[in-house]
């Protein structure tokens, strides 16, 4: 639900979120103060006027960010309110520290948690006032996936006469073909400020996938910009390789004498996977399954695969078995956000059956990646298509935000274990 409220921004959805942060700056300064100090302000005012302003710029800040943020589907609001409001106090205090500036912990603990609880309120509200509209449905083209989607009370429009006064939105399959009734009717329900969606924009929204109905080559937009920025994105992944290195060298040194010290064999474990373009490039693991069984054929691994050592467990629940993947991205075959690489096998076998299936290798792929954060791990092809979705989603709307997204929720990921086997 988060993302649909992007599409339902009108001028009143703007004056309403505008008031609603408006009133939370005036409010911040006085409660936070009263319980930090028992007072409204503090003296001396010159002295704490810079945490003080700095602490409305803050919040202002962090709810600017959250509503870029919440343009895309799947957010835990929670977490991410958590992580905006954070990092801007915190940013806030360095400042002060480095200006040698006054400041109070007290004062700046309170007003962060203000901030919290009022952004995510505000958040909320307007979910709820979207949950409760009408949403119509134009009964031509492809919308039958809306009747999946939960949390939109759903209604037919069956005839271009019907009343649509008390309908909170209209939605569309843009890409069919209209008649001048239906056209007419779509004009005046936007003269009376009703939002007239594209279905499978709403889908997205919903869903964080792009079903393949509505794929078309000329909406992979993302695609385009993620290869023109290629090099602005390598940066970022050598960035990050040259931040996380001290922690990956000595997370896969402790990683290797526990595979050594659980079974026989190597503690690295490699094989060919798809990337960019199609081509085949050499990927190294950390061993998780027992020598004698590595070798088969390939195969998907299930959820209680005995092949899978004890020590592999544990790695692959926390996707430590990854870390050497780190090479290929400072190699350049891949990218440390991007679609997950598939052996060659499964490739050529997907190729002939998933439509769309090539797509994933218009960018590099990834050691993580919007589907392995909310999908996880895909043992069969119908899982695959579906997983395929989510790839496509990326692709269409890739952007360092998303990306940075994908980072964060990677790191509730690894903690949780979540989609691994």
């Amino acid at each position: 639900m988060n993302a649909l409220l992007d599409t339902n921004r009108t001028l009143k959805s703007h004056l309403w979120s505008t008031l609603w942060i408006m009133t939370g700056l005036v409010l911040l300064v006085p409660i936070a103060s009263v319980m930090a100090w028992s007072a409204i302000i503090v003296d001396p005012w010159p002295a704490n006027r810079t945490m003080l302003i700095g602490s409305m710029l803050a919040m202002c800040v962090a709810n600017i960010g959250m509503g870029r943020m919440t343009r895309l589907p799947l957010l835990r609001i929670w977490s991410v309110t958590l992580s905006f409001v954070l990092l801007t106090f915190l940013i806030l205090a360095a400042t002060l520290l480095l200006t040698r500036s006054y400041y109070s912990r007290s004062y700046l603990l309170i007003a962060a948690s203000f901030s919290v609880v009022w952004v995510v309120g505000g958040h909320w509200i307007k979910v709820w006032r979207a949950q409760r509209m009408v949403w119509g449905v134009v009964e031509i083209g492809c919308v039958e996936p809306l009747r999946t989607l939960h949390g939109i009370r759903w209604t037919s429009l069956c005839n271009p006469s019907a009343e649509a006064s008390s309908l909170g939105a209209v939605v569309v399959d843009m890409t069919a073909l209209l008649s001048p009734d239906w056209a007419r009717f779509l004009t005046r329900c936007r003269f009376r400020n009703i939002p007239v969606l594209n279905a499978c924009r709403v889908y997205e929204a919903l869903t964080g996938r792009v079903h393949p109905e509505w794929v078309h080559e000329g909406d992979l937009v993302g695609v385009r910009i993620a290869r023109s920025m290629s090099v602005i994105k390598r940066t970022f992944d050598l960035c990050i390789c040259l931040l996380l290195s001290p922690l990956l060298l000595l997370l896969t040194g402790i990683c290797v004498i526990a595979i050594k010290l659980d079974s026989r064999g190597p503690a690295f474990f490699c094989q060919d996977r798809v990337g960019l373009d199609n081509h085949t490039f050499r990927v190294c693991k950390l061993r998780t399954m027992v020598m004698e069984r590595e070798g088969d054929a390939v195969s998907f691994a299930d959820e209680h695969d005995g092949r899978i050592t004890r020590v592999g467990r544990i790695l692959r629940k926390c996707r430590l078995d990854e870390i050497p993947q780190f090479w290929n991205v400072i190699k350049g075959e891949m990218s440390v956000v991007g679609p997950r690489p598939e052996q060659r096998e499964f490739v050529d076998q997907f190729l002939e059956s998933i439509p769309f299936y090539e797509l994933r290798h218009l960018v590099r792929p990834g050691i993580t990646g919007w589907a392995q954060v909310h999908y996880g791990y895909a043992a069969d092809e119908i899982e695959n298509r579906r997983k395929l979705e989510f790839d496509l989603f990326y692709l269409k709307h890739w952007s360092f935000m998303l990306d940075t997204m994908i980072l964060m929720r990677t790191v509730v990921v690894v903690l949780t274990g979540q989609g691994a086997r």
